[in-house]
């Protein structure tokens, strides 16, 4: 599999993830707009205390991102993040990345003391939710992930 790696962005990291962000958005057909896309990255570089950016590296060559949000539980009594994007260019899909990839997001996250992490997956991206499944994640079958845009 060759050297894989998370990498934290920092600002120098800008434009290679916010194309990174535009080929997911696309491929997920999600909005972009890269005026305010910047602004959501830009809050999660570094170690910042919204969440984090990782770039996926394999042999030093960017491959890919996942973007984690942070929060707090009462049901899991403590810290907890939700992955809210997690991209890895389609010519390197299917032999076993994504699964390390979750395996090190899952430690980087115990170290900093989070009790559990959740994930969005499209309901219809049955290869990305087989690859959750093989790395922990179970479906909540009494709960549906909603949502509520505010202060439009």
């Amino acid at each position: 599999m060759g050297d894989l790696r998370l990498r934290m962005t920092s600002i120098e990291d800008l434009r290679q993830t916010l194309d990174l962000i535009e080929m997911f958005h696309q491929e997920e057909d999600l909005t972009y707009v890269e005026e305010t896309t910047r602004i959501g990255v830009c809050a999660l570089l570094g170690t910042s205390s919204f969440g984090r950016i990782w770039l996926v590296t394999l042999d030093n060559k960017t491959i890919g991102y996942v973007a984690i949000c942070f929060s707090y539980s009462i049901e899991y009594i403590g810290r907890d993040a939700i992955l809210g994007e997690f991209y890895i260019q389609p010519e390197y899909r299917g032999n076993g990345i994504g699964l390390k990839i979750l395996s090190i997001v899952k430690a980087e996250l115990e170290i900093l003391g989070f009790k559990a992490l959740h994930a969005e997956v499209n309901k219809f991206n049955d290869s990305a939710r087989s690859v959750y499944e093989l790395s922990g994640f179970n479906l909540r079958e009494h709960y549906h992930h909603m949502s509520a845009q505010l202060g439009k």
